[in-house]
Formats: structure tokens, sequence, C-alpha cells
């Protein structure tokens, strides 16, 4: 039996398979196991592709769970281009607003960014963004003066309430974006420094540990653990699936937090 438990933010993903993975070795010139790559491989591409955008989607998910919930709540922005120019010419104009957002009066902010094809051709950014103050968001509209710092077209900014539903907001826009053929070969997000991370596990002391949090018997925080006699958490989803190379797995969601909330 092998587990795995995925902490991101206050929700556990826990992950047990009748099957522990066999060590990875590497050889160079080693062939993949979906087969070669000539033009006659379409449909093993395709599968490759849509695991992907399911792993990256998940990821992803993970990631905006991990910064959200708790803490300083992010602001939203949304950033639609003027020029249609190619996404690697707005990834590059999206990070020179940000040089200019840090040089000016924000040298802390901290984001998780998300491109967007609009109807027209024209690349939209949707944007989770820490450490824009209060009152500059709240009169952006009438001064406009985070909208002059992108200086390529317009901008709008909004509070959110932190929640970890943000988190399929903006996985939607990934994957689609990940689909979108014009984004092949191109990142589907862009993140900055300083964001907190999903945390994975494996190892049974670490995986005993959570299992009894899980369970109501301890408490862990920043200082450490503590006994407690506490109800067990209530799963949030439950379900039994067969996997090609580690057989029977077994997944279960928790929301620390106690609530039935995702």
């Amino acid at each position: 039996m092998y587990v795995k438990i995925i902490q991101s933010g206050e929700f556990i993903e826990r992950f047990q398979y009748e099957k522990s993975p066999a060590p990875q070795v590497r050889t160079n010139g080693a062939k993949s196991r979906y087969g070669s790559h000539s033009g006659n491989d379409d449909r093993a591409r395709f599968g490759r592709r849509s695991s992907s955008v399911v792993r990256a989607q998940r990821s992803f998910f993970r990631l905006v769970r991990a910064n959200t919930g708790r803490g300083e709540a992010p602001a939203l922005l949304t950033l639609t281009m003027l020029d249609i120019v190619s996404l690697r010419e707005a990834w590059c104009d999206f990070t020179a607003f940000i040089v200019r957002l840090n040089k000016e009066k924000y040298p802390r902010v901290r984001y998780i960014a998300v491109p967007e094809f609009q109807k027209r051709g024209a690349v939209h950014f949707h944007v989770l963004i820490w450490g824009l103050t209060y009152d500059e968001i709240s009169t952006e509209r009438k001064t406009r003066y985070i909208q002059g710092l992108w200086g390529k077209g317009f901008l709008d900014v909004v509070f959110t309430d932190g929640s970890p539903k943000l988190s399929g907001y903006l996985a939607k826009y990934m994957s689609k974006a990940m689909q979108d053929r014009r984004n092949f070969g191109r990142k589907a997000y862009s993140v900055s420094r300083g964001l907190v991370h999903p945390v994975s596990v494996s190892a049974p002391s670490a995986v005993d540990l959570i299992d009894s949090q899980i369970a109501g018997k301890i408490e862990i925080t920043e200082d450490g653990f503590k006994d407690v006699d506490n109800p067990p958490l209530h799963p949030l989803r439950h379900r039994v699936y067969d996997t090609p190379w580690l057989g029977r797995a077994e997944f279960t969601s928790y929301n620390l937090s106690g609530t039935n909330e995702e």
C-alpha cells in the first residue's frame, strides 16, 4: 500500500494506492512509455496533452487554494490589451507592468496571472494580486493610477473575499488557455515569488501525523502539534477507482476548517 497526502491551505487530499510506485530509472535515449513521437502518433500525443491539462489544472487549483482562505485577501485585476499582439509579447508587457508596480509603490506584490484570448484576438489577463493598498483599489476607477502603470489598454480591479472558490474561477481560464492552440508551447499561467505552495508528503511518519489530524486526535500548528479529542473530519469527497500503474486507488478530501465547502 502507498499513501500520498497533498495539503493546500485548509484542504487535504489523501490518495491511497494498492501498489507502491516503482523507482524511476532514467537512461539516455530511453523511449517514452507512450511510444514514438512520429506524425502517426497523433492519438497518443492528444492523450498526453489532455492528461497534462488535467494535471496542470489540479496543480494550479491547489496553488490558488494554498494562498486563499486565510490571511490577506487578494484583489482581482483584469488587464485588457488594446493591441492584438502575440502571447509572448503580451507576457513581456505584463512583466514590465509588474516591474513598474514594484518601482512606483508596491515593492512586495505577489500574483497569480492567467491569460485569455478575447474573441477579437487580443490578450486579456486575469490576475490575483496581493500587496495593493485599500485606498488605491477603492479609488482606482476615479484616479486610474494603476491603469496608467499598465499603459497597454484597460484595467479593472476589485476586492475579493479571499475565498478558496477563486481557485475554480481562475482554473477555468487556465484550462481554457492550455487547450488553445495559440498557447501551445507557452506558459498557461505565471506566478510571482513569495507565494505559499502546496505540500505533498508520502513518508509513513508524516502520513500518520496527518491521519491523526483527520481523525481528530491532534491539532497541527506552526509550533508543532498537541493532543486533542475532536470529532473526525467529515470527508468532502470520496471515490474509489483503478489506475494503470498503482492498481486500486482511494481518494478522500477534507477541509480542516470543519466546513463542507470546497
